[in-house]
């Protein structure tokens, strides 16, 4: 009785995959039957989360990719600098050092090449640019009410770093947490604001093709309003980076 039993649901299975595959064949689509008969056929295996690419502007070149980087990824970034964390600074070119500012209110640090290999080919990878061009990565906290104001990411020839390595032709940013309010990355100019999501980022060119500084990308940290926020920058230059 049993046996008999085991075997009709195998019958109803053979049958209903054989309709398909007729189907299929009367309408050209044999591959995507047997992709659907073979799960694992022809298809690349990969962690439970899937990378998507949205362009939220194409001028300024703004763009967003969806889980980048794993839970576990954002973890270790966060566990490799937060005690290393302090206020952040502003450069203040005047004075030639760097100063606290009201502007800029957060705590941030910078991670090693060693330590962040392996997310620094991921998005050489995506961007099509060398490692070599890459700064350090930058991990930046922000609590609850604070900011990065208006500001922009190229140096122009101000920077003394710009002669050796070029200015920061795009930049890189990685959500580390989901912010429960606030804290949103805002492109005035545009009126795009990325919601601080983890695993997201968000990857935007300071300058144009032509080399000149792009001010559509201005943009800003917007207040903290809950909870706290976790991200890294990277910041790409235009040759080699040789820093002073």
């Amino acid at each position: 009785m049993s046996s008999k039993h085991s075997k009709a649901p195998r019958g109803r299975f053979q049958i209903r995959y054989l309709i398909w595959l007729l189907i299929a064949v009367a309408f050209g689509g044999f591959v995507f039957v047997v992709l659907r008969l073979l799960p694992s056929a022809g298809r690349t295996k990969r962690n439970a989360f899937e990378q998507k690419l949205t362009t939220l502007s194409e001028n300024p070149r703004i763009y967003h990719y969806k889980n980048f980087l794993s839970d576990a990824e954002c973890d270790y970034l966060i566990d490799l600098g937060k005690k290393k964390l302090k206020p952040s600074k502003v450069i203040d070119y005047e004075a030639k050092k760097e100063r606290l500012s009201d502007y800029r209110t957060s705590s941030s640090t910078w991670l090693s090449y060693e330590d962040t290999k392996t997310i620094d080919e991921r998005i050489a990878k995506v961007t099509h640019l060398p490692p070599s061009n890459f700064e350090q990565t930058h991990l930046v906290k922000y609590s609850v009410n604070e900011y990065y104001k208006s500001h922009e990411d190229f140096f122009g020839k101000k920077d003394p770093e710009t002669k050796q390595s070029g200015d920061r032709l795009a930049t890189f940013i990685i959500f580390l947490n989901t912010v429960p309010k606030g804290g949103e990355t805002y492109f005035p100019k545009k009126d795009i604001k990325v919601k601080p999501i983890k695993g997201d980022a968000v990857l935007f060119y300071n300058l144009k093709p032509n080399g000149k500084e792009d001010y559509g990308t201005t943009h800003e940290g917007l207040p903290v309003l809950e909870g706290e926020k976790y991200i890294v920058n990277k910041w790409i230059r235009t040759k080699r980076f040789v820093s002073e």
